[in-house]
Order: structure tokens, then sequence, then C-alpha cells
């Protein structure tokens, strides 16, 4: 007959429900349930295109992002970036605490950025691009971290911009096309 019986059964990812039959023993079975919690945890691979984006000016784009295995960003922080800009300036997207965080975007994205956010819990963590401007072209990067793991990974893309509209300068003796 066994000193102890443990029985783990998991209710909903983090949790997990410990049943213990002969108490003695109990800070090894803590520690055992700590251990086994933390190896339980999906390590995930954040992926996306390899080849360039090209994208024509003033057009919608899709910068695609996911999470292999599929599991759900709900609850995850999703970070889109320019690493090609100053430190300071280069915020995409902020979507942290099941919500978009608007506060230290970059000006020129506000109102032209959005997450499908009905595909978060499949993992797609994929940005929308709206009204694509020339100032748009660069390299942007899709972060996403597990808060209650502290795991994260990351993908980086580049965007080309193709089709820059033509701006036309009337004046009293001037039609000039630029």
């Amino acid at each position: 007959m066994p000193l102890m019986e443990l029985i783990l059964t998991r209710i909903k990812a983090p949790t997990w429900s410990c049943r213990m039959k002969f108490l003695s023993g109990t800070l090894s079975v803590i520690l055992i349930i700590s251990g086994f919690m933390e190896t339980a945890a999906v390590h995930f691979k954040v992926v996306g295109p390899d080849a360039p984006l090209v994208a024509e000016y003033d057009t919608d784009l899709v910068l695609p992002c996911s999470l292999q295995p599929n599991i759900s960003a709900v609850d995850m922080t999703v970070e889109w970036i320019r690493t090609d800009l100053p430190q300071d300036d280069r915020l995409v997207h902020l979507y942290e605490g099941q919500r978009e965080i608007y506060g230290q975007q970059k000006e020129s994205y506000r109102g032209r950025t959005a997450l499908f956010k009905e595909e978060l819990k499949k993992g797609n963590t994929s940005l929308k691009l709206s009204a694509v401007e020339s100032s748009d072209e660069g390299d942007y990067q899709c972060f996403i971290q597990d808060k209650s793991t502290s795991w994260y990974d990351d993908n980086t893309l580049h965007v080309k911009v193709i089709g820059e509209s033509t701006v036309v300068i009337r004046g009293p003796n001037t039609n000039t096309i630029v």
C-alpha cells in the first residue's frame, strides 16, 4: 500500500486540482506540483512570413503573425513595433490585459491599426494596417508574451510600399505635379 496517493486533474489552464490520500509528505507534494505545472506550460513560437510584404499606397495590408501551436493569445501581451525607428517612437499597436492600449502608440498609426480580436483565441495575432502610407515602409516586429509563464517570442517582417500618390500643386501661374 503506497504512503501517499496523488491525483492531479486539470481544471482550466493553468489551474490544477489535487486530491491526496495519506497526507504525509505534504511539502514534497507541493514542490512536485509546482515543478509539474511549470513543465506543463506551453512554450509557443511566433511565426510569420519570411518574404517581404508588398503593399500598394493607400490600400489595407494584413501583417501575418500567429502562435505555433495554435493556442489562445487572448490573455497574452501582443505588441507590434517598428524596429527601424527610434526606441521612443516605434509602437505600432499594443494589446494587453485583454484590451487595446493606445496611449504610447506612434501618432501616424492612430486609427489605422487593428487586431482580429475573434482570431486571438486561435493564436492569430495578425495586424491590419489601413490606408498604407509611404512612411509605413520598414521592419515590423510582432512580440508576444504570456504573462502567466513569462515566456515570450517574436517575429520580424519587412513591408515595402509601392505606388505613392501623385500630388498636384496649383497656384495662379503653375500646375506642378510632384
